[in-house]
């Protein structure tokens, strides 16, 4: 048999990497110490003289389910280390959670064999760090995530050879640690979201040449779990899915009990999706094993086994007894609920996992040589290397850092008189809407109010029996209509115009090549987001075109309806032609751009285009009756939109009042939301300021025309947009105030006049309600 070390695991010399001080003896003991918990040696032995196909023919069904159950051991289990030992080599191992060091050396050394498939002794580096070990003197660790949002590529890779280098000399097969808490979007408050799969890359590159294994848990999410999960598959493409890419070098996948509908369509805790596992094997590529982690649920985790396995787990973790596991797996078999087969798979692709992270049998690992290998000064250029350019990192003030900028305003529910405003006045905003709901000129309504940090309003207003649930300023989802030329379109290009890859005044022929003929060839992308293009508003792309390309064709190819900067024409067309130059110079579709750049680092979860059918209920309906055979509702109401695929620049975003008000926030604050940059105050600037000749129009934003849905106390500096929908978001940077307001003044059939009176009268009430400051009408105002 040969050995030829492979494949990849995570660290512990993070400790080293991101300490403030020089390690100390004592701290060097604990490394080797911890060491023996969390690391894992990667030497991959080939199989081919193993024959496990052939050893697989021979296994009863009980002796093959016992091969894929794993039984967890440390502080929150009762199994004694010696136990530990003598029952792991009776499945398929053993998953340490944690312990004192002795006992931990107690049940690695037990575990060592000369067998030819030993069983799977694996290490959870999460919870082990977070495990006091009596017998040393205790330094804190960091956690896995603030190394990955830290470090620079080279330092993670150069610890992980150094981790994997001391690793080799103790313990334990697979270590198992948990990504970035990507789900939620905090991880990514402090480092651009691109930098991670590289950096996680990096990580397991280390241990990869040092011989390590790692299974790694992605789809996750810390804190407490929502009913139902609100990120969509833009977000999973531009976020989760790059760090799966990254984690390709690790030896398995780890799934817990998060739902993902957007990935899934089902709303099953992954662990037990076939959804699930199908994608992640036939869409995303993913060949090692997946294992399905049950520790969650104590003793009952052996119910939910035989249908995790079923739906295509090849490894089963579980707390408490494991034979209660194996024959729950060996009945449904009999019962005909896991088919013989999937358990096979399974139990050859756990044996191999097996093979692959066994290590060589050491007669004394825990001697005296070992302890003061591990502890001496051999390791000290490690720190030393370390130590100093991670303490810079982590504490500033470089750019990189995390504090480079103090984080900006973030939003809280406060008092009204809290940021000079007025209880009583604002109650007359809930007047207008509650008068406005009975009158039925919509059927949901929502309202944000923030000043100064605070929001003073956020509450939910729908009719009688008219939806499945109350509308919650929280998850109840609008099609924002319009609203999508400036919270998507509008950030999309300042993105690009931030980063230099977008000209203001560059031609758009310039991107969109087959664009520039004849007169079009002077059009600017300024003039696509002032709407002084030319381009005439639209036309029915929902009745000429019979495909998402032919429609776009159309747009590219229409005529000038006028001179390029002469005249303000509001265009659909323009914010169209936006999009597809986003995507060209991006790269990406503008979606997955906006889930990566804005949605995400601002935490905003629900919203998206194309929301998925789990979330249906959430989502309030624009329209009885439409072009379209059926009720209008989560799905985009514009038909141009839909023919466009729902995913364009002029509509078909989804959104929630408590997400556009962090946006508002957002874009009062320049830009930034708490340690979030999405845009640079001269862009936000820009965007803002009316441009010359467009009737009041800013770039993309709005500004208040004499009579504005605005009403006529918000100052001139405001800045806003509309939607079809019965959707608004004014922002007033001198007053420091913004107001959201979404409704499906639509639905069941629209009422152009009355939403115009409501916003009219909500946006009055609004600013009358500040009383630290004198308010008067705008000038021109009526």
């Amino acid at each position: 048999m040969t050995d030829d070390c492979d494949i990849s695991a995570p660290h512990l010399t993070l400790q080293i990497l991101i300490s403030h001080r020089s390690p100390s003896p004592s701290m060097l003991i604990r490394l080797g110490a911890v060491l023996p918990l969390v690391l894992g040696i990667g030497c991959t032995r080939t199989s081919d003289d193993l024959d496990i196909e052939a050893r697989l023919e021979t296994m009863d069904i009980r002796a093959r389910a016992a091969q894929i159950v794993v039984v967890a051991a440390g502080p929150r289990t009762s199994l004694a280390a010696d136990s530990v030992a003598a029952l792991a080599r009776q499945v398929g191992g053993v998953w340490i959670e944690g312990g004192d060091s002795a006992a931990v050396v107690r049940m690695t050394s037990g575990l060592r064999t000369t067998r030819a498939i030993p069983p799977l002794v694996a290490a959870d580096l999460d919870l082990v760090l977070a495990t006091p070990l009596p017998d040393v003197d205790r330094t804190p660790l960091p956690t896995l995530t603030r190394g990955l949002l830290a470090a620079e590529e080279d330092k993670l890779q150069a610890a992980g050879r150094q981790i994997a280098a001391e690793a080799r000399a103790v313990g334990i097969g697979l270590t198992s640690f948990r990504g970035p808490p990507t789900i939620g979007g905090n991880a990514y408050a402090q480092v651009d979201p691109a930098r991670l799969p590289q950096r996680l890359g990096a990580l397991l590159t280390g241990f990869h040449e040092g011989g390590l294994m790692a299974a790694v848990g992605l789809f996750w999410r810390p804190g407490p779990e929502s009913d139902l999960p609100r990120w969509d598959r833009a977000r999973l493409a531009a976020i989760e899915f790059p760090l799966l890419d990254a984690a390709d070098g690790a030896a398995a996948l780890v799934l817990d009990d998060l739902a993902l509908p957007s990935l899934t369509g089902d709303t099953l805790p992954l662990r037990i999706s076939s959804s699930a596992y199908s994608r992640l094997r036939s869409e995303l590529g993913w060949d090692e094993p997946i294992v399905a982690d049950l520790r969650s649920l104590g003793d009952s985790g052996a119910a939910l086994a035989a249908r995790a396995v079923a739906a295509g787990a090849d490894l089963i973790v579980v707390r408490g007894d494991p034979f209660r596991t194996v024959r729950a797996l060996e009945a449904a078999v009999t019962a005909g609920v896991l088919p013989r087969d999937r358990l096979a798979t399974a139990t050859s692709r756990a044996l191999h996992l097996r093979v692959r992270t066994s290590i060589p049998v050491d007669p004394d690992p825990a001697s005296p040589a070992l302890a003061s290998h591990l502890r001496s000064d051999a390791d000290q250029p490690l720190a030393t290397r370390f130590i100093t350019p991670l303490d810079s990192l982590v504490s500033g003030p470089a750019p990189t850092s995390p504090d480079a900028h103090s984080p900006v305003p973030t939003l809280g529910i406060v008092e009204p008189d809290a940021v000079g405003m007025s209880e009583t006045a604002l109650e007359r905003a809930d007047e207008a809407i509650r008068a406005a709901v009975e009158d039925s000129v919509a059927t949901a309504v929502a309202l944000a109010v923030g000043r100064h940090g605070g929001l003073v309003r956020f509450g939910g207003f729908s009719a009688p029996n008219s939806l499945a649930s109350p509308v919650d300023p929280e998850s109840t989802l609008f099609d924002l209509a319009s609203l999508t030329k400036v919270v998507a379109t509008t950030t999309a290009a300042a993105i690009l115009l931030d980063s230099g890859q977008l000209q203001l005044d560059a031609p758009v022929r310039r991107y969109i090549p087959e664009f520039g003929r004849d007169e079009k060839r002077a059009v600017t992308i300024r003039q696509l987001l002032s709407h002084t293009s030319g381009l005439p508003a639209g036309r029915w792309l929902y009745g000429s075109a019979d495909s998402a390309d032919e429609a776009l064709r159309q747009v590219v190819e229409q005529t000038l309806s006028g001179t390029p900067g002469e005249t303000m024409v509001y265009s659909d067309f323009g914010m169209i032609l936006l999009a597809e130059i986003v995507e060209r110079v991006s790269g990406l579709p503008i979606d997955q751009l906006l889930a990566g750049r804005v949605f995400t680092p601002l935490d905003m979860e629900s919203t998206m285009f194309l929301p998925p059918a789990v979330l249906y209920d959430r989502v309030v309906p624009t329209a009885a009756e439409s072009e379209r055979p059926y009720e209008l509702r989560g799905v985009v109401h514009d038909g141009n939109a839909f023919r466009l695929g729902g995913i364009t620049g002029h509509a078909g975003l989804f959104s929630t009042a408590r997400d556009l008000a962090i946006f508002a926030q957002m874009m009062l604050n320049g830009g930034s939301y708490g340690h979030a940059k999405i845009l640079s105050p001269e862009v936000v600037d820009a965007l803002t300021t009316r441009q010359e000749g467009t009737d009041g129009r800013a770039l993309g934003w709005d500004t208040p025309a004499d009579r504005s849905s605005a009403g006529r106390f918000f100052s001139t500096r405001s800045f806003g947009h509309t939607g079809y929908t019965g959707t608004s978001i004014w922002i007033d940077p001198e007053r420091d105030l913004f107001v959201v307001l979404l409704t499906n003044r639509t639905y069941p059939e629209a009422a152009p006049r009355e939403i115009l009176d409501l916003r009219i009268d909500v946006h009055e009430a609004v600013a009358r309600a500040i009383i630290d400051e004198e308010i008067t009408r705008r000038p021109g105002s009526r």
